[in-house]
């Protein structure tokens, strides 16, 4: 097992520099307390001025602000009986759409059209076909992200313009693909 080794005092000073402005997703208090320390030893064994200055040491998140995960939710969920019903079987999905080798944008732009032609046609379910992404391959600096649109859909469908046209939205249920696809419940045409 190699040894891990030590940050320097400018590394350090840069570290809180950067993680000031990052909220962490799941915070962890003694995380944030032992951050806090090391940094505190820091400055205290640095006396010396330096070209960067180091900040003040990293404050825990307000209770308030602290969620498990990202909430991108503008609306509820699918109701618990229709997602039961979509899962089975129970209720026919009226249309997907499979973004699978499609970038961002294209992804994005497919979406919002799809979206809105099926809702123009008065259809209620569908399914978007995400993937699920899969291991990075490469080094960490400059390595292709992977599951992208996995996580983006669900911000795109949760802000305008498709906020205004979506009841909810759920991980599909294994019949469906699973976790590489998503319900949809549009609103009524509009």
């Amino acid at each position: 097992m190699s040894k891990k080794r030590k940050l320097s005092p400018e590394e350090e000073a840069l570290w809180a520099h950067v993680t000031k402005s990052v909220e962490p997703l799941q915070p962890a208090e003694r995380e944030v307390q032992r951050s806090q320390s090391a940094l505190n030893q820091s400055l205290k064994r640095d006396t010396a001025p330096k070209a960067v200055a180091p900040k003040a040491p990293v404050q825990p998140a307000s209770p308030a602000k602290r969620t498990s995960r990202p909430k991108h939710t503008n609306h509820p969920p699918i109701d618990h009986r229709a997602l039961r019903k979509l899962r089975r079987g129970r209720t026919q999905v009226d249309a997907s759409l499979d973004l699978h080798g499609l970038t961002q944008a294209q992804a994005h732009t497919a979406l919002r059209g799809f979206i809105t032609s099926c809702r123009q046609r008065g259809l209620k379910n569908v399914i978007i076909v995400t993937g699920k992404g899969g291991p990075s391959t490469g080094k960490w600096l400059g390595a292709e992200e992977r599951g992208v649109l996995r996580r983006q859909v669900p911000h795109w469908l949760a802000t305008p313009p498709l906020v205004h046209e979506v009841v909810g939205f759920n991980p599909a249920g294994p019949r469906h693909g699973g976790d590489g696809a998503i319900y949809v419940v549009l609103k009524g045409k509009g």
